[in-house]
């Protein structure tokens, strides 16, 4: 399945779920963003297609302004990614205890 497939039907699915929530979908970084006091929120999306199907991976994010404004000038981080990067991410499979969900 092409990967253009793979999006637009997770997309179905999940949209109205992520926006009820006041995620904002931003398809440059695939991933599901909602902005709070401290930074923002997000959920990545990692799809893999193969022929007949896609594998579907998600990870959780969080930004906090306070720790990137520190911890951001001692990583590899490209200066232009700052606004984008992120204090912690985790795939949901090992929130879960899971090798992969």
């Amino acid at each position: 399945m092409e990967l253009q497939n793979c999006v637009r039907l997770l997309r179905t699915h999940l949209d109205r779920f992520f926006e009820s929530e006041g995620y904002t979908f931003i398809p440059a970084m695939m991933q599901y963003r909602k902005d709070m006091p401290f930074g923002f929120t997000c959920f990545i999306v990692n799809i893999t297609p193969y022929e007949e199907t896609c594998i579907v991976e998600l990870h959780a994010g969080v930004r906090r302004d306070d720790v990137e404004g520190i911890a951001f000038q001692f990583t590899n981080g490209l200066s232009g990614f700052y606004e984008n990067s992120m204090s912690l991410v985790c795939s949901l499979g090992k929130l879960l205890g899971k090798r992969y969900h």
